[in-house]
């Protein structure tokens, strides 16, 4: 009889640590995993590494940063998980904040190549230009929605989701003769930066399409400046 309801509670434990493997697998992305994933996709893009400290256009954040500091910083902001004996459902988002350096660095290197292809920086011959930015977008949501049944084999489906948090980009530019400021302005710009949504995709795939469609809307940022700056300069 003991032996019986040994093997009885053995088989639940079995059941239960395939059950949570399982979910494990379908629905379980930490802030480390989306950290991890971040700086992996950047420091394989070897964003991190672009200067430019003898052109005549200088980028800057209206913001002290640091290089040094961790390329990406995830917290969870909510998270629920429905766990019954055969069926798991759950919901979590998570707030990951990108370091600014890096799409001020992306920014940084597509404008000095389309200034240059658009003639800026023939403008600026003997002058110096110096841009200030202000809420380059750096943040975005990830959220992910899913559900796992079991019973002889396990079915579920992930939907996962990369938001971002949009606002104005501010630019205020100023041409230098030497030390002497003799023209300024402040641009407004709108990202193109966009949402991605899947049921089908890996979350690290759905995360790493996002953040290649987000370095293209940061490009886009600087080269929208230099469109602009060519009217007024």
């Amino acid at each position: 009889m003991k032996n019986i309801k040994h093997r009885k509670f053995s088989n639940c434990r079995v059941v239960s640590i395939m059950l949570m493997s399982s979910f494990l697998i379908f629905g379980c992305v930490t802030p480390a995993k989306i950290n991890q994933w971040v700086t992996n996709y950047y420091e394989q893009n070897e964003t991190m590494g672009i200067k430019n400290s003898k052109s005549l256009i200088v980028v800057k954040s209206a913001s002290p940063l640091t290089s040094s500091d961790n390329i990406a910083t995830t917290e969870k902001d909510k998270s629920s998980l429905l766990p019954l004996l055969f069926y798991y459902q759950w919901n979590q988002s998570d707030f990951c904040s990108v370091n600014e350096y890096v799409p001020l660095q992306i920014f940084n290197a597509n404008i000095l190549s389309y200034a240059n292809k658009m003639g800026l920086q023939k403008k600026l011959t003997g002058k110096k230009l110096e841009l200030t930015i202000s809420n380059i977008p750096h943040l975005f949501y990830y959220t992910d929605k899913g559900w796992m049944f079991w019973l002889i084999f396990h079915v579920g489906q992930s939907n996962v989701s990369v938001t971002p948090t949009i606002k104005p980009v501010n630019v205020k530019y100023r041409v230098l003769q030497g030390t002497t400021s003799i023209q300024s302005g402040v641009i407004t710009l709108t990202s193109s930066d966009s949402s991605y949504h899947s049921h089908a995709q890996s979350a690290e795939k759905m995360t790493i399409k996002y953040l290649n469609q987000y370095d293209q809307s940061i490009s886009k940022l600087s080269s929208d400046c230099v469109d602009s700056l060519l009217t007024r300069l």
